[in-house]
């Protein structure tokens, strides 16, 4: 069974349970009150491929802070790296010899995200509850790359940095279901709208076999507002 389908049909076995627990006592199911006490902190992680823990709706760490019974302060940070350093060979081959040249490929891309999101929750003292929440977002991304070549014209030489800033609010509903004491699991549906900033740079130098050289570089900027759909995330909340 896939793992979202799992995780659907724990939210579904969690409805029922809940149902029951109305038809017993229709306001109160005791662990999740205390979960929902003022004061009381948590830790949400995504259920990915494999049911393998990963980051909350792209968060490395997302941390919750009970404001009140009702209300909740989340916190999330997101980190990601990719660092490459290569080379590309190339060989040339003739009748009577061959020759091999080696050009150096080196290349980067981190980004980071800061989410705030204050969530509203419905029904805190029962089993299923809806959650709502809205918040700043800030992302940066940061690229670059450096190539080069040489052939019997010539060497040249490529440098391109890239960066990506995205700035505004970004918005959570869904649910949430107990399954057992401190421990919930959660489908949430998610937005994000505000401004983006794009800066691409590129440095391109020649130099031919001659020894005459030339520089060039572009440069491009592009702003815009965006509204985006994060779509569904489906994680399990542990409280402290």
């Amino acid at each position: 069974m896939r793992p979202t389908l799992i995780l659907w049909s724990l939210l579904l076995a969690g409805l029922a349970l809940a149902r029951s627990a109305h038809a017993q006592n229709p306001d109160v199911y005791e662990p999740a009150s205390a979960a929902h006490r003022p004061g009381r902190w948590s830790m949400q992680f995504q259920v990915a491929e494999n049911f393998r823990f990963s980051a909350f709706e792209g968060a490395g760490l997302a941390m919750t802070r009970n404001a009140g019974t009702n209300a909740a302060w989340r916190f999330g940070v997101s980190l990601d790296g990719v660092f490459r350093d290569g080379a590309r060979t190339t060989t040339t081959t003739t009748d009577s010899s061959s020759a091999q040249d080696v050009f150096p490929i080196d290349q980067y891309e981190h980004s980071v995200r800061f989410d705030l999101v204050h969530l509203h929750r419905t029904q805190p003292a029962r089993r299923v509850g809806l959650e709502i929440g809205v918040g700043p977002s800030v992302y940066l991304l940061r690229y670059g790359d450096e190539f080069e070549d040489s052939n019997e014209f010539g060497s040249s030489q490529r440098e391109s940095r890239a960066s990506l800033s995205r700035y505004g609010l970004t918005g959570r509903l869904g649910v949430e279901v107990f399954l057992a004491r401190a421990l919930s699991v959660h489908a949430h549906y998610g937005a994000f709208a505000g401004y983006q900033l794009e800066t691409s740079t590129q440095l391109f130098q020649a130099t031919s076999a001659g020894g005459s050289s030339s520089d060039s570089v572009f440069e491009v900027q592009r702003h815009r507002w965006f509204l985006s759909n994060e779509g569904v995330s489906l994680g399990i909340s542990v409280y402290l």
